[in-house]
C-alpha cells in the first residue's frame, strides 16, 4: 500500500511526496479494510497524517461513501447521485445511519471536510468577502422582464440580500442564532433606485 501511495504521490524530479495526492490515493483505495496501525509517510504534514490515519481506520466502502458525501455537499442525496454516476451502488440508509454513530467514521468525516474546505480557500475572511459579493449583486437593480422583454422597471433580490446580511451578521457574531442573541435590523432606502442605501446594525440584545 505504501508503495502505491508513493507511486501515486511522489514527484520524480524532487523526490518529495505531495500530501494532497496521498489523501486522494487513500480515498481511491477501494480494496483495503481498516488498518489503524498501517505506516504513514513520515514527511506528511501533521494535518494530512491525521486525515490519512483516520481514513485508514475505515473500510473501503466507508471511504468511498465519505468521498462522495463531501463532494455531494454533505447530503445523502448528493452522495448517492455521485456514486450512481460512477456506476457504484451506494450503501443503504440503515448502513450509513449506523456509521454515523461510530467515532472513527465521524473523526474521518470531520477531518475530510476541513481538508476540502481548506483546499477551496473557505476561511473566515474568504467567506465574508464572498458574502459581500453576493449581497452587492442582490442589491444591484436588474430589469424586470415580461415574455423576455424589458418592462422598463427594475427590482432587487431582497430575499437573497436579507439572507446574505443575516449570514454575515452571524459570521461577525452580531447575530447568535434564530432563537436568541443580538438582532439586526435592515433599513433599505429605495427612494432612489440608482443609489440604494442599506444600513444593518444591531438593535437589541436578548
Amino acid at each position: 500500500m505504501v508503495e502505491h501511495w508513493l507511486d501515486f504521490a511522489q514527484d520524480d524530479w524532487l523526490g518529495t511526496v505531495d500530501p494532497d495526492a496521498v489523501v486522494r490515493a487513500v480515498l481511491a483505495d477501494d480494496v483495503s479494510y481498516p488498518n489503524r496501525g498501517f505506516p504513514v509517510p513520515t514527511d506528511l504534514p501533521e494535518k494530512h497524517a491525521r486525515l490519512v490515519k483516520a481514513l485508514q481506520a475505515l473500510n473501503w466502502r466507508q471511504r468511498q461513501w465519505l468521498q462522495a458525501f463531501v463532494e455531494g455537499g454533505c447530503t445523502k442525496r448528493g452522495a448517492k447521485k455521485i456514486l450512481q454516476d460512477r456506476l457504484i451502488d451506494p450503501p443503504g440508509d440503515v448502513t450509513t445511519a449506523r456509521w454515523q454513530h461510530r467515532l472513527d467514521y465521524n473523526t474521518a468525516l470531520t477531518l475530510l471536510k476541513a481538508h476540502r474546505a481548506e483546499q477551496a480557500g473557505l476561511d473566515r475572511d474568504a467567506i465574508i468577502i464572498r458574502t459581500g459579493e453576493v449581497l452587492e449583486d442582490a442589491l444591484t437593480p436588474k430589469p424586470i422582464l415580461y415574455m423576455g422583454e424589458p418592462t422598463g422597471y427594475e427590482e432587487i433580490n431582497g430575499n437573497v440580500a436579507m439572507r446574505a446580511i443575516e449570514f454575515a451578521g452571524k459570521v461577525n457574531r452580531m447575530v447568535d442564532s434564530d432563537t436568541g442573541g443580538n438582532r439586526v435590523t435592515l433599513v433599505v432606502n429605495i427612494a432612489n433606485r440608482d443609489d440604494l442605501e442599506v444600513v444593518a446594525e444591531p438593535v437589541a440584545v436578548q
